[in-house]
């Protein structure tokens, strides 16, 4: 505990420090990480998994499918590529705590972001 307080450069008393502690970890908020504190104030942190079976409930609505689609074949850009790329890269924010708020908005925005291939 005493070493945690000293990295993070806490100046509150080691009493405060470690109230403050438990908050956090009563919080559960950190987006990365997650941790424990056992009875002899020691400290575990733990990285978050990503929860990848979140991204199987992304759905593309057919509209942005097609929009996709043709912003694919204008820049040069395999749809099928694309497409993964993007789910993967939703299913990290999703395990993130970040889930689009509009899959198909997203995922087009996501293709007009890619450079050209041609």
């Amino acid at each position: 505990m005493e070493n945690l307080q000293a990295k993070t450069g806490s100046n509150a008393p080691l009493k405060r420090f470690r109230l403050n502690l438990r908050q956090i970890i009563a919080e559960n908020h950190t987006p990365f990480y997650r941790f424990e504190l056992d009875e002899n104030d020691l400290v575990t942190v733990r990285p978050r998994a990503a929860k990848v079976e979140l991204g199987e409930d992304i759905q593309i609505p057919a509209w942005a499918d097609e929009k996709a689609r043709d912003i694919a074949r204008e820049k040069g850009w395999d749809y099928q590529v694309l497409r993964g790329n993007w789910l993967d890269f939703a299913r990290v924010e999703i395990g993130r705590g970040n889930p689009p708020k509009n899959a198909g908005a997203a995922f087009v925005a996501y293709c007009q972001k890619q450079k050209a291939l041609r």
